[in-house]
């Protein structure tokens, strides 16, 4: 019998929240750790690194990729530790991606200049230095919430001249990938 999403969940829940304290991380990172090694695996994305970064000013990132084709993956996740299966409306996705594309932004335009000890200051220097170099930015909103029914796509769109796309990855969406390559 096919596993409903609610298993799913609480499944990768009590997997997740064992990684991270067999790995003595916080959870957010062993979330994070989870769900990239998945879209890797899977081929849809290259690669991950952690960079979580949440500023009192609307933004926030948790990890990026560089690749060789000038473009750049940038990860948010919409993660609580959630004992219970929630829904992720469209009003939750526009504002978590807002933090992400706002966070972009400032680095592009030398607006945001993050202490030099911080893992951002990294990643806000290489945006900003490879900003030529930049022709697509893709933002993967990771959630351990399940995606409204009603929800139907977030548009594309620009951000300082560069191409935005936008990817969402929920829990059922995982549980449907896991359950594809299984």
């Amino acid at each position: 019998m096919e596993q409903t999403v609610e298993e799913f969940f609480h499944g990768f829940r009590q997997e997740m929240l064992a990684d991270a304290e067999a790995g003595s991380t916080y959870q957010l990172e062993a979330f994070m750790d989870s769900v990239s090694n998945e879209l890797v695996e899977t081929g849809f994305v290259e690669g991950f690194e952690h960079c979580h970064y949440r500023a009192p000013k609307g933004m926030r990132v948790d990890g990026y990729w560089f690749n060789d084709e000038g473009a750049v993956d940038i990860f948010i996740a919409d993660f609580d530790c959630r004992r219970e299966l929630e829904t992720l409306t469209r009003t939750d996705v526009d504002a978590i991606f807002k933090r992400v594309m706002n966070f972009f932004e400032a680095s592009l335009d030398g607006s945001l200049e993050p202490d030099v000890t911080t893992p951002e200051y990294g990643l806000v220097r290489q945006i900003a230095d490879r900003r030529a170099a930049i022709r697509q930015v893709n933002f993967f909103l990771v959630s351990e919430r399940v995606l409204s029914d009603r929800f139907q796509a977030f548009p594309d769109n620009t951000i300082g001249g560069i191409r935005a796309t936008h990817h969402i990855w929920d829990i059922a969406r995982f549980q449907r990938q896991l359950a594809a390559a299984g």
